[in-house]
């Protein structure tokens, strides 16, 4: 085993043994280690150490390493998807998923790869899109902020279904 997966393990037992601040130090430690062709598996630490900084508060910091996670975890299967806009879209539906989880943050990362590519899936079709390309770059972006993607499992009651809105975290700061 290499040392950035023995790092991650150690570091995802001691997040599951509530020592979250420990857990974050060994995940930085990882990332250091980590060899930069392994997407998966630095797209993984990413995510335990989103979970790290959600258990002490930093709900912001969270959903930062979240975005970056399934961004490098796809990076095999970008094509031509990825640009400015995408991970905007990306960022607004990613954050109205979490805001309607119970405690704002995904479950497993298997959830978190479904929803990154059902969001992925509905942007392409957005793409495909005659009146799309047309569209200036302020207009796509008021447009990416009136999709509302249901998400399976989501179970969204009648008054959210309604104004389905969440906080928008900048993927870029």
């Amino acid at each position: 085993m290499n040392d950035c997966r023995k790092l991650l393990k150690e570091g995802k037992e001691l997040l599951f043994s509530q020592k979250a601040h420990e857990a974050m130090n060994v995940f930085n430690n990882a990332l250091e280690v980590c060899v930069c062709d392994n997407n998966i598996e630095l797209g993984e630490i990413l995510f335990y150490l989103g979970l790290a900084f959600k258990k002490i508060g930093h709900n912001v910091h969270a959903q930062r390493c979240w975005l970056n996670a399934f961004k490098i975890r796809d990076i095999n299967n970008t094509g031509n998807y990825q640009n400015d806009e995408w991970e905007i879209f990306h960022a607004i539906q990613l954050s109205r998923y979490l805001s309607y989880k119970m405690d704002f943050q995904f479950d497993t990362l298997a959830e978190g790869d479904m929803v990154h590519d059902l969001i992925k899936t509905i942007w392409l079709e957005i793409c495909t899109l005659p009146q799309f390309n047309s569209m200036s770059s302020d207009e796509r972006v008021n447009y990416y902020q009136t999709i509302t993607i249901i998400f399976p499992e989501m179970n969204l009651k009648e008054d959210q279904e309604q104004s389905v809105k969440g906080n928008i975290v900048s993927f870029l700061q």
